[in-house]
C-alpha cells in the first residue's frame, strides 16, 4: 500500500489545525449595558451613528428608532415611538395592556443581539442575567396596579413588581431576543374591584441590563493564523 504523497499529508495537517482551532468553545463575558447615551432631549450631531437614531424631539423628549451598545439594540415593538434621553422610556398611556393572566403578550420594547460593522462586541445570541425595569399605570404611586413583564426568543416569562428581574434557566440561556412590557393586575378586569385602570400615565423604563454573551477567543484566532503560517513555512522549506 502506498503512502500518501506529501501534498496530502500537509494538506490534512493544515486541516486539522483549522477545524480544532476554529471548533474551540467562545470564552463567554460579562457585559452591562443601559444605552444612556443622552441627558439631555435634543436630536444629536452626528445623527445617526453606530450607537443611535434618534432623528427628532417630541413632547416627551428625544425620540429614537433604535438605540445599541455593548453588542445589543433596544426599539420600540408598537408603531409607537421609544424615548432615548437618559434610560429608554416607552410612553404607554393610552395602550390596551395585558392583565396579568393573559401573560405572556406582546413587549412594548424589543431588545436584540445585533452587530455592526467594525464594531465590538459582536455575537447572535446572549444570555440575560438581571434587568433594572419599573413600570407603572394609573393617577397615584400609592397603588400599585402594574408590573413589568420579560419574554424570551425560547419562551421565557418573568414578572416583576419590584424594579429588579432576574433570570435563569433553559428560557433564558443563549437568546436571540427578548421584550419587555407592563402588566396590570387580574383585580384591573374585575369592575367590582374599586380600582382605576383605565386612563392616567403608563410608563415603562429599562435602566440596564446585566449579561453573558460567548465572543471569539482572540487566542484561538492568533493561534490559528500563527499554526498555519508555520505549516505553510515548514512545507516549502521541504518542496
Amino acid at each position: 500500500m502506498s503512502l500518501p504523497s506529501r501534498h496530502t499529508r500537509w494538506f490534512a495537517a493544515i486541516t486539522l489545525l483549522a477545524g480544532v482551532l476554529w471548533t474551540s468553545p467562545a470564552a463567554a463575558e460579562l457585559f452591562e449595558t443601559d444605552w444612556n447615551h443622552f441627558t439631555q432631549g435634543e436630536v444629536p450631531d452626528p445623527n445617526p451613528t453606530p450607537f443611535w437614531d434618534c432623528p427628532f424631539v417630541g413632547s416627551g423628549g428625544l425620540i429614537c428608532s433604535w438605540l445599541w451598545s455593548e453588542g445589543l439594540e433596544i426599539s420600540s415593538n408598537t408603531e409607537l415611538p421609544m424615548y432615548g434621553d437618559g434610560a429608554p422610556f416607552f410612553d404607554a398611556h393610552g395602550n390596551d395592556l395585558p392583565l396579568e393572566s393573559e401573560l405572556p403578550d406582546a413587549g412594548l420594547l424589543r431588545i436584540v443581539a445585533a452587530c455592526r460593522d467594525g464594531m465590538k462586541p459582536c455575537f447572535s445570541t446572549f444570555t440575560p442575567l438581571s434587568m433594572a425595569v419599573s413600570a407603572f399605570a394609573g393617577y397615584s404611586d400609592d397603588v400599585e396596579i402594574a408590573g413589568a413583564f420579560v419574554t424570551s426568543s425560547r419562551g421565557g416569562l418573568v414578572k416583576t413588581s419590584s424594579r429588579l428581574a432576574s433570570f435563569a434557566g433553559a428560557e433564558w440561556t443563549d437568546i436571540a431576543w427578548m421584550e419587555v412590557g407592563i402588566y396590570l393586575s387580574d383585580e384591573c378586569g374585575d369592575p367590582e374591584s374599586g380600582l382605576q385602570c383605565g386612563g392616567g400615565e403608563q410608563d415603562l423604563t429599562v435602566a440596564g441590563v446585566v449579561f453573558e454573551a460567548d465572543v471569539p477567543e482572540p487566542a484561538s484566532v492568533l493561534l490559528l493564523g500563527s499554526g498555519l503560517f508555520a505549516l505553510v513555512r515548514r512545507y516549502r522549506r521541504r518542496a
